[in-house]
């Protein structure tokens, strides 16, 4: 069985690093990896950061009159690439941690997974926001979703404060 960690598929390939997930944690440390010439090679997965569905990001460093979500994905992107990291758009269906290197199943079948092995995984896959499927909420001209419904109070609390100060 493919799914199964002691399976005997044979890993196609080796990495010093492994990065699951390419949202700020993830390419961070895709940067850091390359600039110690790693070779972090980085599993981005179907969806991608949530900052690519996020407008503007006010409280990034670095930026101060604030920035797309998809803008700061595409810098750092960038950046982690010129330090050496590359990038594979597919699903990762688990890491086998009992033996060493570690076995990292990937792919976009889980039933059938390639298998490639790394000394090191670093899973930075962040979080998903979580929509009630209430009347209202949702995308589209009658929802208000990022118009007054929102997933982040931490990024949206002082947008919601300067909207009721004026």
């Amino acid at each position: 069985n493919s799914r199964d960690p002691m399976s005997s598929e044979q890993a196609t390939r080796h990495a010093k690093v492994v990065i699951v997930g390419a949202g700020p944690a993830g390419l961070t440390a895709a940067i850091y990896a390359g600039r110690a010439l790693l070779e972090p090679v980085v599993f981005c997965g179907l969806k991608g950061s949530q900052l690519l569905q996020t407008t503007d990001v006010e409280n990034f460093p670095g930026f101060p009159g604030g920035i797309l979500g998809p803008d700061l994905i595409d810098k750092m992107t960038a950046q982690a690439t010129e330090a050496g990291a590359t990038f594979e758009y597919e699903e990762v269906h688990g890491i086998d941690t009992s033996t060493r290197p570690l076995r990292v199943a990937h792919g976009w079948d889980p039933e059938a997974p390639e298998w490639m092995t790394a000394d090191t995984v670093i899973i930075a896959t962040g979080a998903a926001a979580k929509r009630l499927d209430i009347p209202g909420t949702g995308d589209g001209p009658n929802g208000f979703w990022q118009r007054g419904v929102s997933a982040c109070a931490v990024c949206d609390g002082a947008i919601m404060a300067k909207d009721t100060q004026s």
